[in-house]
């Protein structure tokens, strides 16, 4: 199966769901967070793990959920054309599992994190361990 424009119009979506999970993850802890911060870390390390370990799981099982509904209509659109009842529309192709999709998807989902990750290290001074505030 070639990717085609509408394939990659499935990548984005999906890319753009991505970093939309990525940006309500970072809000809601943006905040949660800071009003642990002045709890003991007994609480605040399990509290923040839990948290991660829930945006990950949202973010995992929007993947596997795509990607059984996208196996579906390729098994859907297989036996259809194998009994030459049906050809399928290029849209509809677009919606079969192909796993470079997903892959897209991810890669385009963490793009603009990575991107501003980037822009920071470049931006950033380097600073000296020997110096105090009051010297740099």
């Amino acid at each position: 199966m070639h990717v085609t424009r509408q394939t990659v119009r499935e990548a984005m979506r999906g890319g753009l769901r991505v970093f939309g999970y990525q940006a309500a993850i970072a809000f809601i802890g943006f905040m949660v967070i800071p009003s642990l911060m002045g709890a003991s870390d007994a609480l605040r390390v399990p509290i923040v793990f839990l948290f991660i370990v829930a945006g990950a799981m949202l973010m995992y099982t929007d993947g596997t959920s795509r990607g059984a509904r996208d196996c579906a209509m390729s098994e859907t659109l297989d036996k259809l054309e194998a009994k030459g009842r049906y050809r399928a529309t290029e849209a509809e192709n677009a919606k079969r599992y192909i796993r470079m999709k997903g892959v897209m998807a991810s890669l385009l989902g963490a793009l603009p994190s990575l991107l501003l990750g980037v822009a920071v290290a470049l931006a950033a001074r380097p600073c000296s361990p020997h110096l105090s505030p009051a010297q740099k």
